[in-house]
């Protein structure tokens, strides 16, 4: 393998009109490798494919959703935590995987749902955000309600 100035060097040799056979003696090179690099353009490596495997929890997934949208209906102290979804998954479908599945899932499900709930405000020059409301302050001893802007 050869470095970048190698790299760049042989090219800059085959740029000024130098053969290959010619290029191999200056630089000590095996003519099959300077061939290689000539022909090449992009030197960044390639990265690995990642294939993911089909999870154990890949058929109650549907189930998981359902379940997640209808805490959208109630308060949030009665959401599903991983461990009540992991729980109800063994007892109504008899599922045999790991409760760390079921907790990197539902770790997955609330990111999304957080990123959704999230908006940026963004105010253009000149209007401005005022928020009105009473406070109370002690002047001369005396408690006295303010009301602030």
């Amino acid at each position: 393998m050869l470095t970048m100035s190698q790299i760049n060097h042989i090219k800059d040799l085959s740029n000024c009109g130098y053969r290959i056979s010619e290029i191999s003696e200056k630089t000590g090179t095996d003519p099959k490798t300077i061939r290689k690099y000539l022909a090449r353009e992009d030197f960044s490596p390639t990265p690995p494919v990642i294939q993911e495997m089909p999870s154990k929890l890949d058929p109650f997934k549907s189930a998981i959703q359902e379940w997640l949208e209808e805490d959208k209906k109630h308060w949030r102290k009665q959401h599903h935590t991983a461990k009540r979804v992991y729980e109800r998954l063994k007892e109504e479908y008899g599922f045999e995987g790991s409760y760390s599945i079921v907790q990197r899932y539902m770790k997955k499900c609330r990111s999304v749902q957080t990123q959704k709930a999230n908006l940026e405000l963004i105010w253009d020059p000149g209007p401005a955000q005022v928020d009105f409301g009473e406070a109370e302050a002690v002047k001369n001893l005396v408690s006295v309600k303010n009301r602030i802007f």
